[in-house]
């Protein structure tokens, strides 16, 4: 028997993106009871305030008009399942059931003739379609309406205070019922047999290899006597067994069981490892799981999990986990977003990351927990007032051994002692150190033991930890040879000693005997000049290429033809984009692929094909914009990025792409000006113009609901266009395209 108990609450790892599906997309009302995906690929969702029918861009609404019998009986609905072709049925609270015609859009309603004695068969709580009939599982028992027919027959009714909460079928035909009370079989779907010594229960699963679930206080499989081994029993953050009931069950395309237990979240569960992953809201984090209690689950047909809530909808996430895990720390000192603001980080152990933040001092965080751990008091104890009282902000972190680090931060140097939690102030001697604090930035380690450290307006530092000497580089508005500037945002001290700077106003080579300066910069009129002058990011790939991330793009630097250097500029993710983007951080992964921290997402970029793929929010990213300095490779090959809201990990080899290629539906058709859609539930085969007709606007969509908005068309009128024509809109790619034929006459 398994258990599984929540993470501490201060944990603050999101695995799981959930994009919300609520008001803002039409859902009528969000307390979700039940979901379906049909044939053609919609998705069915029912609420307390009526059916909806979701094609990844709107929804049509169905409920109950008091004035229209061709409306659902009730708009509480609470159970669907799709009839024969052309036919859902839909079980209600107080209206018993009803079989919506999808050509006419028309609800036929059935009243109960088996349980007409009994007011309560008119809450339905199940329904399966199984052998040519619709079964129906009610607070009365269990009815049967073959197909066409609109009269029930008596299945199994129960005993006053007894409920029918769900049923099934297995492999073999045979029926079983989870109620209240207990658990019915039935034999080829005939006579029930109660089964003795089983629990009751409140929801029924038949996985992919014919295991039949029934989920109660508990988790249990069923042989097929109805004998019960319990598999899992949940247990809440202070490893209580609350003895909540099961309520809603589904199975991954992996064959792992997702398990709803109200109040608690969802739990992963792979029967065979054993291994559960709890999955719970999280205040604070966006996209974690919207709340925590879950009332139906749905896997669509892209292997997409889809999560009904109580009171905020239905929300979508990838069953296997977001792309990029997020961490961020929710008890700062500071606000959410500036105390999480990371701008620089080092590994600690292998699964512990140093962060220094933009306003909230330096932290240490757990990986596989979430768990921060605040740094920042030694730090704060050195300073004197009024300084003890700002910010802490972190921008380099160097470490000295295996239990001290150099911090550098806009309040100075300090060397900190990790065990003993205590730390000393480094006190500088250069040009503009006076007047109030130096304003450090990132400090690397130089390779003859000392430190280089960037300023925000004295320029490039050498400190001698030894001697405790500072040399100065600066900018020297008389003296070309000089540092371009004095803000340096980061240095890469290269083999033979000269030294990469890179400042506000272009790229420098430092040769620090000399203090000899090449200055690197954008030049209008020369297309193998650096992008931009704003350098924000460094990175020797292990084949020696040198890559400079600017406000404007991406360059490699190779050596013109008269031997003078030269950059090839890589400044649009894709052709079609105009706006380009900015980058703050680079990282070579194992395979020699760059990952770039920008201000539109995170990018990778291939060196042989020169492509880039562009990833965003829906896979998981704390923001779209990340920050300059806050990048690491662990020693296990997986990528750190750091930006304004937090932490992004994820491993570069584990980044697959879903081989689903959704169909595409004609979901609109006007003709001319009129506002009316001749498109119904089930499209057409074909569509007949009016002669008066001089405008036909086709709406389609492919049923693509992991990012409906990313999917890119394209559309040709044949025997009229001679070329497919694209849409408007920029995907990230990779994305399917998909194609709309349509035919002139």
């Amino acid at each position: 028997m398994l258990a599984c108990a929540s993470p501490t609450a201060d944990s603050a790892r999101r695995d799981f993106y959930f994009e919300p599906l609520a008001v803002e997309r039409g859902l009528l009302q969000n307390t979700v009871t039940a979901m379906i995906q049909d044939r053609d690929g919609y998705v069915w969702i029912g609420t307390q305030g009526g059916l909806h029918r979701y094609d990844g861009q709107g929804v049509r609404l169905f409920r109950h008009l008091s004035d229209d019998p061709g409306s659902l009986p009730d708009s509480f609905v609470t159970a669907l399942a799709e009839g024969r072709e052309g036919e859902l049925w839909v079980g209600t609270n107080t209206g018993h059931l009803a079989r919506l015609d999808l050509a006419t859009g028309t609800a036929l309603r059935m009243p109960s003739t088996a349980f007409a004695h009994d007011e309560r068969h008119q809450y339905v709580r199940a329904l399966r379609h199984h052998d040519g009939a619709v079964w129906v599982a009610s607070h009365a028992g269990v009815e049967r309406f073959d197909d066409g027919s609109d009269v029930g027959s008596a299945v199994l009714e129960l005993a006053p205070g007894e409920t029918a909460r769900d049923i099934v079928f297995d492999a073999d035909g045979d029926g079983w019922v989870a109620t209240t009370a207990g658990l019915y079989r039935l034999p080829g779907g005939g006579e029930p047999q109660r089964v003795a010594g089983a629990p009751g229960g409140a929801s029924l699963l038949v996985s992919a290899d014919g295991t039949v679930w029934l989920g109660g206080d508990a988790l249990y499989r069923l042989d097929a006597d109805g004998r019960h081994e319990l598999v899992y029993r949940h247990r809440d953050r202070l490893g209580r067994e609350p003895g909540l009931a099961l309520r809603a069950m589904v199975e991954d395309r992996r064959g792992r069981l997702w398990l709803s237990f109200p109040g608690n979240g969802l739990v992963r569960l792979d029967p065979g490892s054993g291994q559960t992953r709890h999955v719970e809201e999280v205040p604070g984090i966006p996209a974690s799981l919207p709340e925590d209690v879950i009332n139906a689950l749905l896997i669509d047909r892209s292997g997409l999990l889809w999560a009904g809530g109580q009171i905020r909808g239905t929300s979508v996430a990838d069953p296997d986990g977001a792309r990029f895990h997020y961490l961020a720390d929710l008890d700062t000192q500071r606000t959410w977003v500036y105390g999480n603001s990371a701008r620089v980080l080092l590994q600690a152990a292998p699964e512990q990351v140093w962060v220094g933040t933009d306003s909230d001092g330096l932290k240490r965080v757990t990986l596989d927990t979430g768990e921060f751990e605040d740094f920042s008091a030694p730090i704060v104890s050195q300073l004197d007032p009024p300084y003890d009282q700002q910010a802490l902000r972190v921008l380099g972190l160097v470490p000295d051994g295996d239990e001290h680090l150099w911090v550098s931060a806009h309040q100075g140097l300090f060397h900190l002692d990790v065990p003993e939690r205590s730390a000393r102030r480094v006190e500088l001697a250069f040009d503009g150190a006076g007047g109030g604090m130096p304003a450090l930035r990132r400090a690397d380690p130089a390779a003859d033991g000392g430190l280089w450290i960037g300023t925000s307006t004295a320029g490039l530092l050498h400190f001698d930890p030894e001697s405790d000497r500072v040399r100065q580089f600066r900018h020297d508005p008389t003296d070309p040879y000089s540092l371009s500037d004095d803000l340096v945002h980061c240095v890469l001290e290269l083999d033979d000693g000269r030294v990469w700077v890179c400042t506000n106003a272009g790229l420098n080579l430092l040769e620090p005997g000399s203090g000899h300066v090449m200055r690197l910069a954008n030049e209008p009129g020369d297309p193998a000049s650096l992008s931009g002058d704003r350098v924000r990011a460094l990175l020797q790939a292990r084949d020696g290429t040198l890559w400079v991330g600017t406000h404007s793009g991406l360059n490699r630097l190779y050596q013109r033809d008269d031997g003078s250097p030269g950059f090839e500029r890589f400044v649009r993710i894709d052709g079609d984009d105009e706006r380009g983007f900015t980058v703050f951080n680079l990282v070579e992964d194992e395979d020699g692929v760059l990952w770039l921290g920008t201000n539109e997402g995170i990018l990778s970029f291939d060196p042989q094909t020169r492509r880039f793929r562009q990833f965003d929010m829906r896979d998981g990213l704390q923001d779209l914009e990340f920050n300059g300095g806050a990048q690491l490779l662990l020693d296990d090959g997986r990528v750190m990025l750091g930006g304004i809201r937090g932490l992004n990990l994820f491993d570069p080899t584990g980044l697959q792409d879903s081989d689903y290629l959704p169909e595409v539906r004609l979901l609109g058709a006007r003709f001319g000006s009129a506002a009316e859609n001749v498109v119904g539930l089930v499209p057409p085969d074909r569509l007949e113009l009016p002669l008066q007709a001089r405008m036909l606007r086709l709406q389609f969509g492919a049923l693509d609901f992991a990012s409906p908005g990313a999917v890119r068309y394209r559309y040709r009128l044949e025997g009229f266009d001679d070329d497919w024509i694209e849409t408007s809109g920029r995907p990230r790619p990779p994305t399917p395209t998909c194609a709309v034929a349509t035919t002139a006459s």
